[in-house]
């Protein structure tokens, strides 16, 4: 009994080696805990593909084909790892023939597929948001990309920073990275697909700037201060896992000049189309299968069945909101363009959502949403319009207010000078901020996924 009354006061006396030692050993056991469930969790997607590789297969058929474009400078660097620890196997394991090409630079996956002549059954994409961005974009700039995009299969190993796309692909495994990994691999091995929409983003003309070739992303854009706070989030790494937070506390006290603390933009939209004689030609998922065309990928693309077949001619479809034009004028803090890719809103017709908030936000108001966020909640915006597409003409925002103004508005964050750049993000990839049309291209690329857990 002495002893354990001198154990309890040698703790009580340094009280605070022993919350700290406390609080590493919880840290501790927690971390073993989650290495060794993630290493049974390895093995048995490990023996599921093992199965799958060693099945029987007929004479005349040979092994699968996949091209891996891999960004190795994707999240930190670390991606190379990643997918060499936890998808590489997987592939192998499966009996699949596998090229992986690594990027050495940004844009580099836009150039590799633009001029990709390698005979493939899939194109896998091993990087995150902007990496598969890119891998798209530079497939629909093909002079073939279309017929391609709509009978061959793409796929994404998520080692980027940020994975929207494929959180939504995999959504039952979105809060464990590994799973997410492994049932991201495992859908590329069992093959199951399913289209998802492009949105184009072509600069539009304006004086003294062309128009230029268009962006495709499969995410959509943002744009104002919660996504300039979120992109700045690295800067206060010395916080840690904390840095997210930090960085909505010292953006709003800083009142950051760099920050697009005002949105404002001329806009023109037309309401969503479930199909119509007025939409047919720009509308390839309305239009009955073409022939497919011989080229780089056909010898391989017999595996893949082809888009679904429409079964209403919509040419004789009227449908007089089609045409429709409207305008608004955009004065808010927080933009955001989305697709039905990453939205929670099924709806069977498709649609852009773009969404804002108010246009000036206190700094209570702005730390506790940007908190929100953080913590995986969903944004804010209370205004919403559904279009099909979008054009956005920025406006330049104005300087500070006077003393005068400033004063009666005190608990608003300041807007800041016009003469600073500013950045929309598409798809999580910087851009600078420009006229923009925003096309929706509805059920145009097939994305691998998988309909339900593979590994419970």
């Amino acid at each position: 009994m002495a002893k354990i009354v001198k154990i309890f006061e040698t703790l009580r006396n340094n009280w605070k080696k022993s919350v700290f030692g406390t609080v590493a050993l919880v840290y501790g056991v927690d971390y073993l805990m989650y290495s060794y469930e993630s290493r049974q969790m390895m093995r048995a997607y490990c023996e599921a593909a093992r199965e799958i590789g060693e099945a029987p297969m007929p004479v005349d058929c040979r092994p699968r084909h996949i091209t891996v474009i891999l960004n190795p400078a994707a999240n930190k660097r670390k991606a190379k790892k990643e997918f060499e620890e936890y998808c590489a196997p997987l592939l192998y394991l499966a009996g699949l023939s596998v090229n992986v090409v690594v990027t050495g630079k940004e844009g580099q996956a836009r150039t590799l597929i633009e001029k990709l002549e390698e005979a493939t059954d899939a194109i896998v994409v091993a990087g995150g948001d902007g990496t598969l961005s890119e891998a798209v974009t530079g497939l629909l700039r093909r002079e073939d990309g279309t017929n391609v995009a709509r009978k061959m299969p793409l796929g994404v190993l998520p080692v980027g920073k940020t994975n929207s796309i494929a959180k939504h692909l995999f959504s039952q495994s979105a809060d464990d990275r590994i799973k997410l990994l492994a049932e991201a691999t495992m859908a590329v091995i069992l093959e199951a697909s399913k289209p998802l929409d492009v949105i184009k983003f072509q600069v539009l003309p304006t004086d003294g700037n062309e128009g230029g070739k268009p962006v495709y992303g499969l995410a959509g854009l943002e744009w104002g201060a919660f996504r300039d706070t979120n992109a700045r989030r690295d800067k206060y790494w010395y916080f840690g896992g904390l840095r997210g937070y930090a960085a909505y506390i010292f953006a709003g006290f800083k009142g950051e000049k760099t920050i697009t603390w005002n949105v404002q933009a001329n806009m023109e939209y037309s309401p969503p189309c479930n199909g119509c004689s007025n939409c047919y030609e720009q509308r390839l998922d309305l239009h009955p299968d073409q022939a497919q065309s011989k080229s780089w990928w056909s010898a391989f693309g017999k595996r893949q069945p082809g888009s679904v077949v429409p079964t209403v001619d919509y040419r004789g479809k009227v449908n007089e909101d089609c045409r429709t034009v409207r305008k608004l004028d955009v004065a808010t803090s927080d933009f955001s363009l989305i697709s039905s890719n990453v939205s929670k809103e099924h709806n069977k017709v498709p649609q852009l959502q773009v969404s804002f908030g108010p246009e000036h936000v206190s700094y209570n108001d702005f730390v506790k949403e940007g908190w929100r966020r953080e913590n995986g909640e969903d944004p804010s915006r209370p205004c919403k319009i559904l279009a099909k597409e979008v054009k956005l003409w920025p406006v330049q925002a104005v300087k500070h207010q006077d003393n005068a103004t400033a004063s009666s508005t005190q608990d608003n964050i300041p807007t800041g000078p016009k003469d600073i750049e500013k950045w929309i993000s598409i798809d999580n990839e910087d851009y600078e901020v420009k006229a923009v049309h925003a096309t929706l291209l509805p059920n145009l690329v097939k994305m691998f996924y998988s309909p339900h857990v593979i590994i419970k």
